[in-house]
């Protein structure tokens, strides 16, 4: 039975497991509903099960279809990873137009220092970087609208399948305003925390996340003064007197050394926040896209040395 499977039925199984109805399967294929409804009487045929039943406007599938489809899907992915892959890439020769989704602390820390680089091969190298999302990047990734994402590790942001490598993990630092006092020099404590309104930088966040956690497990609660998409405006909001802020320490850092602000730790609640570099099954044998997570991966490593 094997060999007679044609594996142009097993796509069109494929994308019915996802969409669960034709008219939508087709859509995806380019394919009319009849040539869609055909070949899925022909694995019917082949495979002796009805695989979909109709129910209501969706296409139930069978025991036996959702038992076969995990392994179909990753069969049609190492065919198509296969097809795609690339021998080698060489940058000082070849050009490439990259693109990748990143939080904003890895953009403001590591992008610049990664252009840079890109820019000592020549200008056929070029890099496009889109902020992160509250995606979880699969649907993205597959379609090549995105090489690699830089998101949160053990947030539940990123999508299962995607393929992941550990980048970087950094605490979280508070700033404050420079004439901010604290009881322990260097150090700012839970109830100090709370005595001044936040501002909270992103859109959707992670690390602002894991900060509201921190309150919460100690029966505080923290205002926030305004939401803002990146850090720009943390500066002159905390040169101002009136606000704090939580950041990664590597945002911190570079804040400091050109504001008259302030960093404290919280000692030894210390929060890290992890950072993970993930990218689709489809592309893991790319030697373009592994040569830039390789470089990403070098930059930030030497970077925190």
């Amino acid at each position: 039975m094997y060999s007679k499977l044609d594996l142009n039925l097993l796509r069109v199984f494929d994308v019915l497991i996802q969409h669960r109805n034709v008219t939508q399967a087709a859509q995806k294929l380019h394919l009319s509903q009849s040539t869609v409804s055909h070949a899925l009487a022909r694995l019917r045929n082949q495979l002796d099960d009805p695989l979909f039943v109709q129910v209501g406007r969706e296409m139930q599938p069978t025991d036996k279809a959702l038992l076969m489809a995990p392994a179909i899907q990753q069969a049609l992915l190492l065919i198509q990873q296969g097809v795609n892959s690339q021998a080698s890439f060489d940058p000082a020769q070849n050009a490439k137009h990259f693109r990748l989704a990143v939080g904003g602390a890895i953009e403001h820390t590591y992008i610049a220092p990664l252009i840079q680089y890109l820019g000592e091969f020549g200008s056929h190298l070029r890099l496009d970087v889109f902020e992160l999302t509250s995606s979880d990047y699969e649907k993205e990734l597959e379609r090549k609208a995105i090489d690699l994402v830089i998101g949160f590790a053990g947030s539940g942001h990123l999508s299962p399948k995607l393929v992941k490598t550990h980048l970087l993990s950094n605490p979280l630092s508070c700033l404050t305003p420079s004439n901010f006092i604290t009881e322990k020099q260097g150090e700012i404590s839970a109830e100090e925390l709370v005595s001044l309104p936040h501002i909270y930088t992103s859109s959707w966040g992670h690390s602002q996340q894991l900060m509201d956690q921190y309150f919460g497990q100690r029966q505080l609660t923290r205002k926030i003064a305004a939401q803002v998409p990146t850090f720009a405006a943390v500066p002159g909001l905390l040169m101002g007197g009136n606000y704090l802020v939580m950041v990664p320490k590597m945002v911190a850092d570079q804040l400091c050394q050109l504001y008259p602000i302030k960093q404290l730790t919280l000692g030894t609640d210390e929060i890290n926040v992890s950072y993970e570099i993930a990218q689709h099954p489809l592309t893991s044998h790319d030697a373009a896209i592994n040569w830039l997570k390789q470089a990403i991966l070098d930059i930030c490593q030497n970077n925190l040395k």
